[in-house]
């Protein structure tokens, strides 16, 4: 059912180790969760950053259009208005505001949005 919704939280960068790209590196952290069988999950889903994303939807965020990981606190609010916007706090770390109607956009595509705004400010 879609619905309108609205998410606050934090976002923390995570550092892909030198040498590992960025399926290797979901790999890696689905490996954490004692619960998920990789290769029985692969099966299903087209590679590893998708898998992530979508068993630990909430825990982890990749932006594609920078190739970086973020480890995720993810709140829910009250939704009213559309919000989509990111901010930098002092120690790097983002924090992002997503209030929208769940039936036309969801979570990963308006958190990509936000960070994609949040680079062009930062570039400007």
């Amino acid at each position: 059912m879609s619905e309108n919704v609205h998410y606050t939280g934090k976002a923390k960068e995570l550092v892909i180790p030198e040498g590992m790209n960025e399926f290797q590196f979901a790999r890696k952290l689905l490996e954490m969760e004692e619960d998920i069988n990789i290769e029985e999950e692969l099966e299903i889903y087209e590679d590893e950053i998708e898998c992530l994303l979508d068993l630990l939807e909430g825990k982890f965020f990749y932006h594609s259009k920078t190739k970086k990981f973020y480890e995720i606190t993810k709140v829910t609010e009250d939704p009213y208005s559309d919000t989509i916007s990111a901010d930098i706090d002092s120690e790097g770390n983002i924090s992002y505001e997503l209030r929208y109607y769940n039936g036309g956009a969801g979570f990963q595509e308006c958190l990509e949005e936000a960070l994609t705004k949040l680079s062009v400010r930062k570039e400007s």
